[in-house]
């Protein structure tokens, strides 16, 4: 498999991307962890058949020493229990440069899992 541009998976993420930055600057915690994960979601479809339907876990077990894929994972995992956490607790969501980061790293990943 050829290597992708480490722009593409940035390219495939800004819809994501771009609602996850308007939901933050609004303070909705929660429609922001949806779009970050959205955003990893389609950065990781280019490298990962069916990357939209895994848990993070499965995604985690596909990684097979590729560690932007395994980066992506542990950042979904991190957003699902945001998603899931009681009201009361404070969200603490990767910061967009992070996850910008991971889409970045997952460009410049050979293969597919």
């Amino acid at each position: 498999s050829r290597l992708l541009g480490w722009r593409a998976p940035l390219r495939a993420a800004a819809p994501a991307l771009a609602d996850a930055e308007q939901a933050l600057a609004a303070g909705d915690h929660a429609t922001a962890a949806r779009a970050l994960a959205a955003a990893l979601r389609a950065g990781l479809g280019l490298r990962v058949p069916g990357a939209g339907a895994l848990a993070a876990e499965e995604l985690a077990a596909r990684a097979r020493g590729r560690p932007a894929i395994d980066d992506a994972a542990a950042l979904l995992a991190v957003l699902d229990r945001t998603r899931f956490a009681s009201a009361s607790t404070s969200p603490q969501l990767p910061s967009l440069d992070r996850v910008r980061a991971v889409l970045r790293a997952i460009g410049t990943t050979r293969g597919s899992a």
